[in-house]
């Protein structure tokens, strides 16, 4: 039978204000997930779009 084990770890999110988000209009790597500070909506990347 396999074994439990807990794995202690913090992940860091893009993070950034939606003025930010629209002039720097980076490309988040696939699966990667930003949020805008301010207002708070999610976005995940695929690696191409921006």
């Amino acid at each position: 039978m396999a074994e439990n084990r807990t794995l202690n770890a913090r992940l860091r999110l893009k993070y950034d204000t939606a003025a930010d988000w629209a002039t720097k209009n980076p490309v988040l790597l696939a699966g990667e997930v930003g949020i805008e500070s301010d207002t708070l909506l999610g976005k995940v990347g695929d690696g191409e779009k921006t």
